[in-house]
């Protein structure tokens, strides 16, 4: 996600400099993008300092507003607690946590830090979303279930068209 969607969207926002990349693994891969760029890579084209560790960049006194935490799940509430601890405002990839306490943890540490978290959530509000969301509210589609959800999208073409919606 942090190179297909949230590097390249950050770079284009005027109101946004991304000063640090970190990803501690040695080759960076996916089996859905064979074209990723490696750490160094990415520093190049950001302009941005690269770590290998989260500990790394929260003790290099680089100075930050916001971590976005896009990192393995069970790494969640670590990278999480030691974003808001180095006093940074964290927007969280989806899951939040891998259990209910790591969250509350997480939660009271948003409480005594008073900085901003979220979690990305955003398919919440594309069109496509909303449109079901009233439809099962109004109970067009009769009583609900169960709903299965996959990640995949087998049918881009038919649910980015606003057409469809």
């Amino acid at each position: 996600w942090s190179q297909g969607w949230h590097l390249p969207h950050l770079s284009r926002n005027p109101s946004c400099k991304i000063v640090a990349i970190v990803d501690n693994s040695k080759t960076i891969r996916s089996s859905l993008n064979p074209d990723m760029l490696q750490l160094e890579e990415l520093g190049e084209r950001y302009d941005a300092r690269t770590f290998r560790t989260h500990d790394e960049l929260f003790s290099s006194g680089l100075a930050l507003d916001a971590v976005i935490c896009g990192t393995s799940h069970i790494k969640h509430c670590e990278v999480g607690l030691a974003a808001l601890s180095a006093g940074c405002h964290v927007f969280m990839e989806k899951p939040m946590t891998v259990d209910m306490r790591e969250a509350e943890v997480l939660m009271d540490a948003v409480s005594r830090t008073g900085k901003l978290f979220m979690v990305n959530n955003t398919a919440n509000w594309r069109p496509q979303t909303q449109k079901a969301h009233e439809w099962v509210s109004a109970g067009r589609i009769g009583a609900v279930q169960h709903v299965s959800c996959y990640m995949g999208n087998a049918l881009h073409w038919l649910l980015e068209d606003p057409a469809n919606v």
